[in-house]
């Protein structure tokens, strides 16, 4: 039902389609890589949760023009590497913004705990007036 999709998703879909089966498996070995190099990476930093921007534009509104890519650039790395993302939004930004709580594979609980504190931690600063 492609009537149903705007172009901006319609077409990644349809670029995929065209993505045949063996060029998909050659890929996947680079990908099991990039997965690994970013569990060592978070590892060996020690680092619980990275934080990250969702965009790097505020949210548009659906009549207004945009780069894909402006919208999709600092989510496709963890896209990528599969890694669990929680996008969160900025409480008390004065524009729609979101920041990435990205963990580590398989730690999805853990990662819902951090983003949770997280909203908590700034929902008490706006309470408290600090934002």
């Amino acid at each position: 039902m492609p009537e149903k999709y705007g172009q901006d998703v319609l077409e990644p879909l349809l670029r995929g389609l065209q993505v045949r089966r063996a060029e998909y498996s050659a890929a996947l070995p680079t990908q099991s890589k990039l997965r690994v190099a970013a569990d060592q990476a978070m590892e060996a930093g020690r680092v619980d949760a990275l934080l990250a921007p969702a965009t790097r534009i505020v949210a548009p509104l659906r009549t207004d023009r945009f780069e894909r890519s402006d919208l999709t650039s600092y989510t496709r790395p963890f896209n990528t590497t599969g890694q669990p993302v929680v996008c969160l939004p900025v409480l008390g930004a004065a524009v729609p913004v979101g920041i990435q709580v990205v963990g580590h594979h398989g730690m999805d609980e853990r990662l819902v705990q951090i983003a949770s504190a997280i909203e908590h931690q700034w929902a008490a600063l706006i309470y408290e007036g600090a934002m």
